[in-house]
């Protein structure tokens, strides 16, 4: 029963669900028939701004063609499924259901170029063809904007639409009455209107006041003036404060060339001699000098170009000897975007042709802002002044570059020549920013500067004892003309000024020698400078201030770690100089945004992240923005409309006012401006008891040339940082201005300098040591101010030294002879300065023995003698004896007289010891030298006698062929080798080169010839038979027919490229030809240390052979007196009985003398010349008998000229020249002494004195007066003949 239920009950189961089935199926089948004729599907369509259409209708699947709408200034892209029109619709049929499409469209750019005519650059932008084009209307003064137009005759108006295609649209100007267009064809008698225009002659004589029909603004149309004559703007042309003249260009993509190209040598291009011009738009070219030449004030020069100008490209100086003092000097010219390059005094090889310059005569507060200088042949920027013109006021160099200074870029000049060396000028400086010079106060402020790659340094003071303020600036790779010898920053150079300097970055690469190390003279703070470090180039990181008031040997900043490819986003400057820049006349627009600022992009853009790590805030240079305003520009006070004298007056100095001082961290005293333009300035000070205005003692400022004077602002150094306030009120009539300057005075914080210890170098065992050490403060106000004791920790280390080991010991026992070594650290407490000083003493028993060491026979005829003497004063006996005799005794050699054996000669020399231990001694014995003597030395005191000790006096070594002599004088021969010609030697046949070589022994020539020396090479520093000589004597030679060329050399000469303390007798010349680059000389090039004596020596040469320095410093006999390495050498050159008959040249910035090129440098001491003939032709810029003068640096030098004759020629009309002493700078010179000089004016009149040139001889002679008794000076019987016929004397 149970079974069946189940049965049934599944099979009810499986019947209910069949029912259930067909019932669905029932269902689907009803709903598809209710669809069917219903299946139609709507696509919409949102066109966005194009035509509207309607909505299309289909069956899904059906095929679809969609509509293209049409959007005028578009082209249709798609239709997109959604509002984004990301998802594109690609389908070819209808979709399954309803749908809105939307489309994408794609704007049709043309572009549309703006072309003011009012000197601003084109304007390119993108505009949506066949819609309205909005543009502001531009402005010209003088001028009424007249419309748009869309030819350049301006004749269809611009109806406002852009067109399918692109569109240039001209502004047209119709000008007023006082307003005139110049274009380089315009006429005399034209209108001057755009179509119309007038001759820039015309235009600008109708600017002068009271002419009929006075312009004040002259527009210049693009293309090329070309001028022979000096153009001039002169003072009755001047405009007003409230209303400027303008000379601009309008078209800001072709700016208008005045071309000088047909002027003469010497004349300058454009000059501004009025006030108030705004001068704008223009290039010029190839003036005979100054290309633009600004000598009045108030003047506005923007966005011009000069390049390959035939002196300084933009000049500011007086313009008339009647501006004779600082108030008169030009004031207030801002220089703004202009650049200046290539720029080249070719007929003075280079040597005054600066990019810009503001030297000699400038008044206050010419300012330089965003201009770039480079490839000028002299310096990028020259503030030079000297005490003929005075004082000169403050410049200011803000945004601006130099770079490549002293080199050409390719020109295609026929006067820039590959003798060049590559594109270097041959007598430029080549500084990027020469700031001052000579002994005049020059004071300048550099902001935000950049100078990279400049032939010698990249900042100079050059001797400026005025203030130099560098804020924020970068150096780069200076010093390309020779490594090791110029610096990025080279302000050490005089000890007067007080400069100050924060934000500086120097970066040299590998490659730049120690000598290359940052020199600075004053505070110093937040900078990353180059110094030495083990002989190394190293960087220091400075972060709190340093006082420099001394140069900086040890600088006590934090040495790091640089790399300049990480602190540069890019450093190849070089290839960016060529490959960004195609040609030179291309940098001022690419180195330029579009509103004329700089920007040099990566190049040298400064990567702050690598020096956050140096804890360095916000250092050097940036010059890579995008817009004039995001840099940092002078900020001046606008003198209001209408203003009264008074008012502008006031102004005026309101705006040249200026502390020159690192406002955020003032170290020393202040100068303050005690009178401007002769109006007084009043100060007063918020802390008075930290910075007092002294009105008492005078500012040594005041003595100088100039109408402005100065108050000192004594700073007295508080415990903690302390800001003050200093307040100027200038007063002129009833208007007064308050200026203030917010000083933040730094504490005095004490860092080591030098550490003196007094001590003596030997006692007497068992005497006390008591050393005295003084420890001065680099941080002091003066060179001697010292740190006290108490704010200082010595330690010491001693050694004492045995068997030629050192061996460490607690304390110092004087009771135990012999040498100790102590080491003193000393350190600042609280602080983590240390330095450390070593001294070396001898305790010595007074019994100890005497003893000669060591005994080496010279050249010279003696003996070289170290004794070991202990403590003592005695006498050291010598004796020299034939060789072959006996010995002698210890006895013997101190009573010599009674030792009869062989040839005798005695010397005796007495000593002290007090002082050292051990002590070396020359023995000379004049008569007994060279190889058949015997040297024997006794050394007595009062402890007895040492042995004896001997030595053979040195053998001459025979020099008899041409091989010989060369390899003799290739190799460095020593002061114990003497060497003998043995016969006349001819070199015809021989290549000498040179090789860098010192001879320091004796050159015996024994009356022979050396002939036809012959010299071509340029790979060393020196050129002459000799390369170098030191200690050595040269004797009895004649040198004939030589021919020297040296071109990149600094000493040649027949005999000796360069000497130090050599002797020289009984040398003729014959017949020398030979060149260089400077201090070239018929027989010595150049002296340095040591006494250098001429004595008997001649050099005579027919008219075809020459000695010529291509660049400066020839001479006859010396090209060049050097002096010594230090200010505690004394260094001489005595000439006695010289004769020289030959023509001598430099170049046109060189010295040039008869005996002597030049005497040059801080060691020069003294030039005696006695005894002495010239005859022939000088030719340089200053030239003289004696000499062509001397350094301004020679300080302390006396120069005797005794008993000289001259003959000469000066071919040079100069007034430093003379006919005996050129350009001697007295004010540096101690003293010079002339005794019987002449000088003797041919009959033929071969030698006349030209107009400048001054008779400076004692007496000035006839020739034909000439006699016997005219040269009874003159050893007639053994030095000299006089011969009857000429009534001349020569040297036998």
């Amino acid at each position: 029963m149970q079974n069946y239920g189940k049965c049934m009950f599944k099979k009810f189961v499986l019947v209910c669900s069949l029912f259930l089935l067909c019932a669905g199926l029932l269902t689907v089948a009803s709903c598809k028939d209710e669809t069917k004729g219903n299946d139609e599907v709507i696509l919409t369509f949102v066109t966005n701004g194009g035509q509207e259409l309607e909505a299309m209708k289909g069956k899904p699947g059906e095929a679809l063609q969609l509509p293209i709408p049409v959007f005028d200034g578009y082209s249709f892209a798609y239709w997109a499924k959604d509002e984004l029109l990301e998802n594109k619709f690609e389908s070819s049929v209808f979709p399954e259901e309803n749908m809105t499409l939307y489309a994408k469209w794609l704007a049709n750019y043309r572009e549309l170029t703006v072309v003011y005519h009012n000197g601003l650059p084109s304007l390119k932008k993108k505009v949506i063809e066949t819609t309205a084009v909005s543009l502001e209307n531009p402005t010209l003064e003088g001028c009424r904007f007249a419309g748009w137009y869309t030819d350049e005759p301006l004749t269809l108006a611009f109806n406002g639409t852009m067109p399918k295609s692109d569109l240039t649209v001209y502004a047209k100007w119709e000008k007023e009455e006082d307003t005139a267009f110049v274009s380089p064809k315009g006429n005399p008698q034209a209108s001057g209107s755009w179509f119309d225009p007038l001759d820039f002659d015309t235009a600008l004589a109708r600017m002068k006041r009271g002419a009929q029909n006075q312009l004040h603004q002259l527009y210049l149309q693009s293309g090329t003036y070309e001028f022979s004559t000096r153009k001039i703007v002169d003072t009755d042309m001047s405009g007003t404060v409230d209303s400027y003249q303008i000379i601009a260009g309008v078209d800001g993509d072709s700016l208008p060339i005045f071309d000088y190209s047909q002027q003469e040598y010497g004349q300058r291009g454009f000059d501004i001699r009025a006030d108030y011009v705004h001068l704008s738009n223009l290039i010029v070219e190839r003036a005979g000098a100054y290309g633009i030449y600004v000598g009045g004030s108030h003047n506005i020069v923007e966005n011009c170009v000069t390049r390959y100008n035939r002196n300084t490209g933009l000049g500011i100086a007086r313009w008339d000897d009647s501006q004779n003092t600082l108030d008169k000097y030009p004031s207030d010219n801002l220089i703004l975007k202009c650049t200046s390059h290539d720029n080249f005094d070719y007929n003075n090889g280079g040597e005054d042709a600066d990019g810009f310059s503001a030297k000699l005569t400038v008044g206050h507060n010419n300012i330089f802002d965003s201009c770039i200088a480079f490839a000028n042949s002299d310096d990028g920027w020259d503030l030079y002044s000297k005490s003929s013109s005075g004082n000169t006021g403050v410049t200011k160099i803000i945004n601006c570059i130099a770079f490549r200074n002293g080199f050409l870029s390719d020109i295609g000049d026929e006067n820039n020549t590959s003798s060049y060396n590559n594109g270097r000028t041959r007598d430029g400086d080549g500084n990027g920013f020469k700031l001052g010079g000579e002994v005049m106060y020059t004071n300048a402020y550099l902001e935000n500067c950049i100078s990279f790659e400049n032939g010698a340094h990249g900042y100079t003071d050059n001797s400026n004892p005025g203030i130099l303020n560098l804020k924020n600036c970068t150096a780069y790779n200076n010093g390309l003309f020779e490594a090791g010898r110029y610096q990025n920053f080279n302000l050490a150079r005089t000890t007067d000024s007080l400069n100050v300097y924060d934000g500086l970055l120097s970066i040299a690469t590998s490659n730049y020698s120690q000598s290359c190390a940052d020199e600075f003279r004053g505070p110093i703070s937040n900078s990353l400078v180059l110094h030495t470090a083990d002989q190394k180039l190293q960087y220091y990181a400075i972060l709190d201030v340093i006082n420099g008031n001394s140069r900086i040997e040890e600088l006590s900043g934090m040495p790091v770690t640089v790399n300049a490819a990480d602190v540069f986003e890019k450093t190849d400057v070089r290839a960016f100089y060529v490959q960004t820049v195609a040609s030179a006349d291309e940098v001022h627009k690419v180195l330029r945004n579009q509103d004329g600022s700089i920007n040099l992009g990566s190049y040298l853009k400064i990567n702050d992240g690598a020096l956050q790590n140096l804890q360095l805030d916000f250092i050097g240079g940036r010059l890579a923005m995008d817009s004039w305003e995001e840099y940092r520009h002078h900020e001046s006070l606008a003198i209001p409309q209408g203003a009264t004298a008074d008012t502008v007056v006031a102004y005026q100095i309101y705006n040249q006012l200026f502390v020159m001082c690192n406002e955020e961290a003032v170290y020393e005293d202040l100068d303050l401006y005690k009178t401007i333009l002769g109006h007084p300035i009043h100060w007063t000070s918020s802390h008075p008891d930290i910075v007092t205005v002294d009105l008492e003692n005078p500012n040594p400022k005041d003595a100088s040339k100039g109408t402005d004077t100065y108050y000192w602002g004594i700073v007295k150094n508080p415990s903690s940082d302390q800001q003050v306030t200093l307040t100027a009120t200038i007063s002129i009539g009833d208007v007064e201005l308050q200026k203030e300057f917010k000083l933040l005075i730094k504490a005095l914080k004490p860092m080591i300098g030098d550490i003196e210890i007094t001590y003596p170098d030997v006692i007497l065992q068992g005497e006390p040591f008591d050393p005295v050490m003084t420890v001065y403060d680099l941080n002091g106000r003066s060179d001697d101010q010292v740190i006290s004791s108490e704010n200082l920790v010595v330690t010491t280390r001693i050694f004492y030294e045995i068997y030629g080991q050192q061996i460490e010991i607690e304390e110092l026992n004087t009771e135990i002879p012999g040498t100790y070594k102590i080491e003193y650290s000393v350190a600042l407490k609280d602080s983590d300065q240390m330095k450390t000083e070593t001294i070396v003493l001898d305790v010595v028993n007074i019994a100890s023995p005497v003893e000669i060491e060591e005994v080496t026979a010279l050249a010279s005829g003696g003996a070289s003698v170290r004794v070991k003497v202990n403590w003592a004063t005695g006498k050291i006996f010598a004796i020299a004896v034939a060789k072959g005799s006996p010995a002698p005794t210890a006895l013997d050699v101190i009573t010599a007289n009674d030792y009869q054996v062989g040839d005798i000669s005695v010397e005796v020399k007495d000593f002290t010891s007090s002082d050292i231990s051990s002590l070396e001694f020359t023995i000379g014995f004049a008569n007994a030298a060279y190889g058949d003597y015997t040297y024997y030395l006794v050394v007595q005191n009062e402890n007895g006698l040492s042995e004896v000790a001997s030595v053979d006096a040195v053998a001459p070594t025979y020099i008899s062929t041409a091989q010989e002599l060369y390899d003799v004088l290739h190799r460095d021969v020593l002061n114990t080798e003497y060497i003998v010609l043995s016969n006349d030697i001819d070199l015809k046949d021989v290549t000498w080169d040179m090789a860098e070589v010192t001879f320091a022994g004796i050159f015996d020539g024994a009356g022979y010839t050396i002939s036809n020396l012959t010299i071509q090479y340029d790979g060393v520093t020196y050129a002459g038979l000799f390369y170098e000589t030191n200690g050595a004597l040269i004797q009895n030679v004649t040198l004939k027919e030589v021919q020297i060329q040296a071109d990149n050399s600094t000493g040649a000469a027949a005999l000796i490229g360069k000497a130090s303390a050599t002797n020289v007798s009984n040398v003729k010349i014959r017949n020398v030809r030979v060149s260089g680059v400077e201090s070239i000389g018929g027989l010595i090039g150049q002296t340095s240390s040591g006494n250098v004596t001429l004595k008997q020596v001649s050099v005579i040469n027919e008219s075809s052979y020459l000695i010529s320095a291509s660049k400066r410093y020839a001479g006859g006999l010396v090209g060049c007196f050097m002096g010594g390495p230090s200010d505690d050498s004394y260094n001489e050159i005595i000439i006695e009985n010289a004769e020289v008959v030959a023509n001598v040249e430099c170049g046109k910035s060189g010295y040039v003398g008869g005996f002597v090129g030049r005497v040059k440098g801080n060691e020069a001491r003294y030039l005696k010349i006695e005894k002495a003939v010239y005859e022939g032709t000088l030719t340089g810029k200053y030239a003289g008998t004696t000499t062509g003068g001397s350094d301004k640096n020679v300080l302390g030098c006396r120069m005797e000229f005794n008993h000289i004759v001259s003959f000469a020629k000066i071919a040079t009309d100069n007034k430093d020249n003379g006919v005996m002493n050129g350009r001697l700078q007295s004010n540096t010179i101690q003293g010079v002494t002339t005794t019987n000089t002449s000088w003797v004016e041919l009959s033929s009149g071969a030698n006349a004195k030209p107009k400048n040139v001054k008779a400076d001889a004692n007496q000035v002679v006839q020739e034909e007066t000439l006699d016997r008794a005219f040269y009874q000076a003159f050893d007639l019987t053994d030095c000299w003949s006089f011969n009857e016929e000429t009534a001349r004397i020569t040297l036998k």
